[in-house]
């Protein structure tokens, strides 16, 4: 059983999504609470193996700018990326990187994520297909967290060279004859597409 904590209610939430990524952030690494939102629109700590300390050590705060995109970046490379090599991950974390950069797309990490909104069209699927965005598996999402820290920290090349989009090898996208591929990694092929 997974004991969860209310720690308040997210602000802003569009406010949050644009600010600075640069700003310092207090993270909770392997074996400490993960942040979820519950369906009422609170947040909670949730521990991988058993009940939450009482209180964390150092908790994110849902409300900072860079645990902001720390998690809009984890549940992004979670849902799209979990079952992939540690490569993998990276690279679907670099494509929400690069179109961050790309004049075409969103300016922020939560933006881009979230482009198109939960009603759809969506760029990436798991964000508008009306599921729980809570990860179901805490040991995971609290490895994908740590891999997210080290992509906004600047700690991992990028794998993709510079690819703003990706599939899954298991389908073609009519986009995919037109943008400049990147190659292969994993189940995902990566591309680079100039304009849309």
């Amino acid at each position: 059983m997974v004991l969860m904590i209310a720690v308040g209610l997210p602000a802003q939430a569009e406010q949050i999504a644009n600010a600075d990524l640069s700003a310092s952030i207090a993270i909770p690494f392997i074996g400490q609470p993960i942040p979820l939102e519950r369906p009422d629109g609170l947040w909670a700590y949730a521990a991988p193996d058993g009940p939450v300390p009482s209180p964390p050590l150092s908790p994110m705060n849902p409300n900072h700018p860079m645990d902001r995109a720390l998690v809009c970046m984890a549940r992004n490379m979670y849902y799209e990326s979990r079952g992939q090599s540690r490569q993998g991950q990276v690279a679907v974390g670099h494509v929400v990187l690069n179109r961050v950069k790309h004049r075409y797309y969103p300016n922020s990490v939560c933006h881009v994520v979230k482009q198109g909104g939960i009603k759809g069209p969506c760029q990436f699927s798991w964000y508008c297909d009306g599921r729980s965005n809570n990860p179901g598996d805490l040991k995971t999402y609290s490895k994908i967290l740590n891999l997210s820290l080290q992509l906004l920290s600047g700690e991992t090349s990028d794998p993709t060279n510079g690819a703003n989009m990706f599939h899954s090898t298991s389908v073609r996208p009519n986009w995919a004859g037109k943008a400049q591929s990147r190659g292969r990694i994993g189940d995902h092929h990566f591309y680079y597409l100039r304009t849309r």
